[in-house]
């Protein structure tokens, strides 16, 4: 075993590691936000919470400045559509802190913690937890995403701390183990809170592993009403914040966006205005295989990391079998669960900047795998170290380019873009901003424009809503109005054209030729 305080020392590095580079890429690649417009209605969502409200005004707002991912609901409010846990916790870190990122850094250090804590009662051994966080740390996945608005790492956190604190309870005497038994199930409802569909894959599993861990059914059973009475609390304020926003318990703000966002297969669509697509049993499959081709390639090693992590396995079998079993489940649960799911179809083109997100749970028994494979390796003769050594450098560099390269390309875009904005609207004004596939929105498809929760900035963005452009007119009496065009496949970049009012029985715009 390492030496406590190297040990901790070691973690504390990874994790300070794992911080640090949460706000140096959020800084490098994303300060206007990535590809990913999710990104934009967490932040907003966050920004409402900043400032004590749950909803919009639909009347304010309307279809002009309704963002994406809101939902109309009774009375004349809209609901973001977004689970509560993170966005509280941005919402908390600008209270604290002036800015959001300090929530995402903080949670990027306590990943990398739960890995460790995670992997080490799983296995009992320091040196392989240690291995796995550093893994988790070093994984090119882990870095983007604890770098975006968005929910991934937390949620991966919350279960690996949810396992850890149920593993330690079935390995603890009976008569002190409850108190464990109440942490790991409020780890788990945070993870319901977070993430539903992966809440409900944990529990799934969770229950099965404390029957196989402490090999007794009836002790396990007997624990399922102290996991439950760390669970419930957040299950009771998920339901709470679901009769503040939508209005009804058991309603979840998803479900009041219109379209077809239901599990199974058929014709599918995100929102109301969205196009519907059709995924069958062939675009699961092709989504599965597609994105699980691509996850070695956002993992520490590269694919150098596949046999690797079968070595580890191997050498598992052998130490934990027990211990295999679980990871394998693990492994095989999520994207079973997510092949029903058409949003896993459409995150394939989003691969290649950010990764295959809703992969990120089977990260867990991933690095557990690496982390065995590593201490196996550190015991063998110098030259099988040395040979393996290089091929992990070298897997993990090649991967980094193109990665590097996708999101240069993206900020690189989107910065274009704003700095167009900034350089020819002159305040107050309102731009006018292109309708995406998916229907007039503001935030999609471009995140970076996004308007303050209540309206009050000198510069607001409008969806395009064709002849009913002109109520803004009578709305907005003194702004002035731009357009912005974007970039239409050809060489010419984003541009903003200003507007000029026409007077007439009926107010219309019309491109302002003085410019």
């Amino acid at each position: 075993m390492l030496a406590r305080r190297k040990l901790w020392a070691a973690v504390g590095f990874l994790a300070a590691l794992s911080a640090v580079g949460s706000l140096l890429v959020g800084h490098a690649f994303f300060e206007n936000l990535s590809l990913n417009n999710d990104e934009a209605v967490y932040v907003l969502q966050a920004e409402m919470f900043a400032g004590g409200d749950l909803t919009l005004s639909d009347s304010l707002h309307g279809d002009a400045f309704r963002p994406w991912m809101s939902g109309r609901v009774g009375g004349d409010r809209l609901v973001l559509v977004e689970q509560p846990t993170l966005v509280a916790l941005l919402a908390a870190s600008q209270l604290v802190f002036g800015t959001m990122r300090i929530a995402l850094a903080l949670v990027a250090a306590l990943s990398v913690l739960s890995i460790f804590v995670a992997t080490r009662r799983l296995v009992q051994d320091d040196r392989i937890a240690l291995f796995a966080a550093g893994c988790f740390a070093l994984s090119p996945l882990v870095i983007v995403q604890s770098a975006l608005f968005v929910s991934y790492v937390l949620s991966i956190m919350l279960a690996a701390f949810a396992i850890a604190a149920l593993t330690r309870a079935v390995d603890e005497p009976t008569h002190i183990s409850r108190k464990w038994f109440v942490l790991g199930g409020t780890f788990v409802g945070l993870v319901l809170l977070t993430r539903p569909l992966e809440g409900i894959v944990l529990s799934a599993l969770l229950v099965p592993w404390l029957w196989v861990r402490g090999g007794d059914r009836s002790r396990t059973l007997r624990a399922l009403p102290s996991v439950a009475a760390g669970a419930i609390p957040w299950l009771l304020v998920a339901f709470l914040y679901n009769s503040r926003t939508t209005g009804q318990p058991f309603t979840f703000a998803l479900w009041t966006i219109g379209g077809d966002d239901s599990f199974g297969f058929g014709y599918r669509a995100i929102a109301e205005n969205s196009k519907h697509v059709y995924v069958g049993v062939g675009e699961a499959w092709l989504a599965l295989r597609t994105n699980l081709r691509a996850f070695p390639h956002w993992i520490f090693a590269g694919i150098v990391s596949v046999p690797l992590a079968a070595w580890g396995a191997w050498r598992l079998r052998q130490r934990a079998p027990k211990v295999l079993l679980f990871m394998l489940a693990l492994g095989i649960a999520y994207p079973l669960a997510y092949f029903f799911y058409y949003g896993n179809y459409l995150i394939v083109g989003g691969r290649n900047f950010y990764g295959p997100h809703y992969y990120l749970p089977i990260l867990l028994p991933t690095m557990v795998l690496l982390g065995v494979a590593l201490d196996d390796l550190v015991r063998r003769r110098w030259p099988v170290i040395a040979i393996v050594s290089i091929a992990i450098v070298s897997g993990t560099a090649i991967e980094v380019g193109d990665k590097i390269e996708a999101n240069k390309w993206a900020r690189n875009n989107i910065a274009e873009e704003v700095a167009v904005v900034d350089a020819l609207v002159q305040e107050p004004a309102i731009v006018i901003l292109p309708a995406g596939e998916d229907g007039p929105y503001v935030l999609h498809p471009r995140g970076a424009f996004r308007n303050s929760p209540r309206l009050d900035d000198p510069v607001l963005f409008a969806a395009d809503l064709g002849g009913r452009n002109s109520e803004l007119i009578e709305r907005f009496p003194g702004r002035r109005f731009y357009r912005f065009i974007g970039r239409n496949g050809s060489n010419e970049g984003p541009r903003v054209e200003p507007l000029e009012i026409v007077s007439s029985p009926q107010l219309e715009f019309r491109l302002d030729p003085s410019g």
